[in-house]
């Protein structure tokens, strides 16, 4: 079994400090760009989404692993 099979594992890969990091490589990728909307097409659990959601950006994630997607706190937090 993959680790991607089992979001529980998944997880224990990121931390906060991965999303800070995530959040300033975005700052400075998207500076100065008319960038409103992403697709995130391998959304995992998550652990991108919650740092491009804090930078005020609209999401939306696919992942075709549905465990995956169940698991994602983004979603969780963020489905009408």
């Amino acid at each position: 079994m993959l680790y991607y099979d089992c979001p529980e594992a998944y997880d224990l890969f990121y931390n906060e400090n991965y999303r800070n990091a995530t959040k300033e490589f975005f700052k400075i990728l998207f500076k100065n760009k008319p960038i409103k909307s992403i697709l995130d097409c391998t959304a995992g659990t998550g652990q991108t989404a919650i740092p491009l959601k804090q930078l005020g950006y609209d999401l939306t994630l696919s992942d075709l692993n549905k465990n995956m997607l169940k698991k994602n706190s983004y979603v969780k937090n963020n489905i009408n």
